[in-house]
């Protein structure tokens, strides 16, 4: 699939300092633009309220997906006390 990077994103990202959920993340980045079809995502979860949001979990952070036609766009990541506060 095909991956893009919204400014938020980029933004939490900067300031996440733990290796290890920055390495699981970099996983789920590679995994995601390998996939064919959104089945084959782990972690996948459609968000309740519109078709086009999704999230996967890594430990206690959530990361948010928008689906553009083809395109997969990472928002948001947080943890998880604020996540469901701020997206979608």
């Amino acid at each position: 699939m095909r991956v893009e990077f919204r400014k938020t994103f980029e933004k939490d990202l900067r300031k996440l300092k733990d290796k290890n959920l920055l390495a699981k993340l970099r996983e789920a980045i590679e995994a995601i633009e390998q996939a064919d079809s959104l089945d084959t995502i782990t972690n996948l979860k459609k968000l309740k309220g519109d078709d086009s949001y999704f999230r996967i979990r890594i430990g206690d952070y959530r990361v948010g997906l928008f689906l553009a036609g083809e395109t997969l766009l990472f928002v948001r990541v947080m943890h998880r006390r604020e996540f469901y506060r701020y997206f979608p």
